[in-house]
């Protein structure tokens, strides 16, 4: 589980700027999986392998921003639901 803490120190050890590249590298290697999957060049394991990836930086990088990540992802989401609710999916 990737917590506020170790987010934290993975920050004190690499530096945020480092961090922050390797969320667009993990980015950039999912995409590369997902045009893989399609042709069929590697297992839907290497796939989720690869957004399991860009999930556990995306969550350091929830970490580190804290009130103004929640705060645009709870408006985000409260739009999905209007959305949702509006064309009577839910």
């Amino acid at each position: 589980m990737i917590t506020k803490e170790l987010s934290e120190k993975a920050v004190e050890k690499w530096g945020l700027e480092r961090q922050t590249d390797m969320v667009i590298e993990e980015v950039g290697e999912f995409l590369q999986a997902w045009n893989k999957i399609k042709r069929g060049q590697i297992t839907q394991r290497e796939y989720v392998e690869e957004m399991v990836d860009c999930y556990i930086m995306f969550s350091q990088m929830r970490h580190l921003y804290g009130e103004l990540f929640e705060d645009i992802y709870r408006n985000k989401c409260d739009r999905i639901f209007r959305k949702v609710t509006k064309h009577g999916v839910l």
